[in-house]
């Protein structure tokens, strides 16, 4: 089972095309998410800035303690919904990137499995046993590496669903506790 010349440059060509696709795809979806967490960053920098500058304002135009306390409670519960929030948004670009990079994993796998494939079925009458053992091999480890990715997917799907009912849970608490107080 001898490759011809010809059908063995056209699986290089396809590996290394697949290959330079593959990290281009994961490159801008890197950066993408990236870019986005960055401005988000920055975003919940300059509106920190912002709300520091306006509290501390407030806060010397206080006339006494009781007026400074019920400001810094303001402040602190603001605070609170407003890193839930930016925590939300991180969650979703992140979730996004994650996305990408699975789909594009499990798609590059799947086009490895056909091309390993299809040598194991277009191959010259002459091949030896060993070649066909080896080519074997590589068909399996093509399927162990597609269940390890879907395994991997699976997981991934399940801490981020994870991830977004805590928070959830920590939206509500808040409120919660506003409640309990005001019945107090």
């Amino acid at each position: 089972m001898m490759l011809s010349n010809g059908l063995y440059s056209a699986a290089i060509k396809d590996f290394f095309e697949s290959q330079y696709a593959l990290s281009k795809t994961l490159t801008e979806a890197t950066m993408g998410c990236a870019e986005e967490v960055i401005a988000l960053n920055i975003q919940a920098v300059k509106s920190r800035l912002a709300d520091t500058t306006q509290f501390t304002q407030e806060l010397m135009a206080a006339k006494d303690q009781q007026e400074r306390l019920t400001l810094t409670t303001a402040r602190l519960q603001g605070r609170v919904e407003k890193t839930l929030a930016l925590g939300r948004q991180m969650a979703a670009a992140t979730t996004k990137a994650q996305t990408t990079f699975s789909s594009e994993i499990h798609r590059y796998v799947e086009e490895s499995k056909r091309s390993v494939g299809s040598m194991m079925e277009h191959p010259d009458n002459t091949a030896s046993e060993g070649f066909q053992s080896a080519l074997g091999v590589m068909k399996t480890a093509m399927e162990t590496a597609h269940n390890g990715v879907v395994q991997f997917n699976q997981a991934t799907r399940e801490a981020a669903g994870k991830m977004a009912s805590v928070a959830i849970v920590f939206s509500v608490v808040p409120e919660a506790e506003d409640t309990a107080i005001n019945k107090k």
